[in-house]
């Protein structure tokens, strides 16, 4: 099956990487975000294992999905 039979052009961009994905999403929090603060927090063991196993940018992942769960007006 060609390109043209599924409905893509033969010029459309590959798909974007994760690291490329996680640096458009880390970019577009930034300029939110005034600061941050280090702290120490005890999470479940479980939680913690399922956001490392995504990869580089847990802690980043993590904090966008406490802010959705926060709702507006944090919820990026």
């Amino acid at each position: 099956m060609s390109f043209e039979q599924v409905g893509i052009a033969d010029s459309a961009p590959p798909a974007a990487s994760a690291e490329e994905l996680e640096r458009n999403v880390t970019a577009r929090l930034r300029p939110s975000m005034k600061s941050k603060e280090r702290i120490t927090l005890q999470l479940d063991i479980d939680v913690i294992s399922m956001f490392r196993a995504t990869g580089r940018g847990w802690q980043t992942r993590m904090n966008a999905a406490l802010r959705e769960w926060l709702g507006p007006p944090w919820a990026v």
